[in-house]
């Protein structure tokens, strides 16, 4: 009886450990797509308002590469130590910049979206952050 007691025990703690293993993954790769979209909406502080013109999801734009600003996948490269630099996750970037009000042309909403897919679940996850841009130059 006692056996199978801590049998169970030992069994619930593995799976604990599992759920924790799992959690900690996920977290590290929210926190990751959170740093590549607050990259990006930093470097978008870099542009003219007067280039920010309105951008659906997927068009990209000549000077966004200029600035470093990226459209499309980001991979996130790991060091091994027995077997090198390898990719860890791929992580897509888009963009879209729009009015916020059609008669206010002194304000654009600027969004950044990271997607990855999800090791564990198969299932595609996101994360978006957005901005108000402000022109300043009137």
């Amino acid at each position: 009886m006692a056996l199978m007691v801590l049998s169970f025990g030992l069994l619930t703690v593995a799976l604990m450990q599992i759920h924790a293993m799992r959690g900690t993954s996920q977290g590290r790769h929210l926190s990751t797509a959170s740093m590549i979209a607050r990259e990006q909406l930093e470097q978008m502080g870099r542009v003219p308002f007067s280039e920010l013109n309105n951008k659906a999801w997927g068009e990209s734009e000549a000077w966004m590469q200029g600035l470093g600003l990226t459209r499309g996948d980001v991979s996130v490269v790991i060091d091994q130590p027995d077997s090198g630099l390898q990719v860890e996750r791929v992580y897509n970037v888009d963009w879209q910049i729009s009015d916020v009000v059609p008669q206010n042309l002194d304000l654009k909403n600027v969004e950044v979206s990271v997607t990855w897919l999800d090791q564990n679940s198969a299932n595609t996850r996101s994360f978006s952050l957005a901005t108000l841009v402000v022109n300043n130059k009137r």
